[in-house]
């Protein structure tokens, strides 16, 4: 599963996953892309250490909503909502992980607002997405 941990004070998510798991959040964001209706919902894993960030949360919701992605924490739970083209943007990225044969363990990549015409939302969290296929839960 998912491992997904947060900071409040530099405001961002750590998403970190095996290549599978990976791929599936991406399937996630491009299905609920294309029908809104389907269960945008993913479970996370919770036993293991977010060090070294403070908290971890326990699933993420995918929704439609109009304009940029937003990603944004509510009791211990991912939102990441956003139109339809930018929720496809966002699993582009994903996609980047779809061939880890070349990948390190640890290779990230940073989905912020640091570049210009960003698609993440200006109030958004910004988004760490970690390949991790060697993780040791605790």
């Amino acid at each position: 599963m998912l491992q997904v941990c947060f900071d409040q004070k530099y405001r961002e998510v750590d998403l970190s996953g095996s290549e599978s798991e990976l791929m599936e959040l991406r399937d996630a964001l491009l299905s609920v892309s294309y029908d809104p209706s389907l269960p945008g919902l993913i479970g996370t894993e919770v036993d293991f250490d977010p060090s070294p960030y403070p908290h971890k949360l326990v699933n993420i919701t995918i929704c439609i909503d109009d304009g940029p992605n937003l990603i944004h924490v509510n009791e211990n739970k991912l939102f990441i909502t956003g139109s339809s083209s930018f929720l496809k943007i966002l699993a582009q990225n994903v996609a980047y992980f779809e061939d880890s044969s070349e990948l390190a363990d640890g290779d990230h990549i940073h989905y912020d607002k640091i570049w210009p015409d960003s698609p993440l939302d200006e109030a958004s969290l910004d988004l760490i997405i970690t390949l991790n296929n060697y993780r040791n839960c605790s």
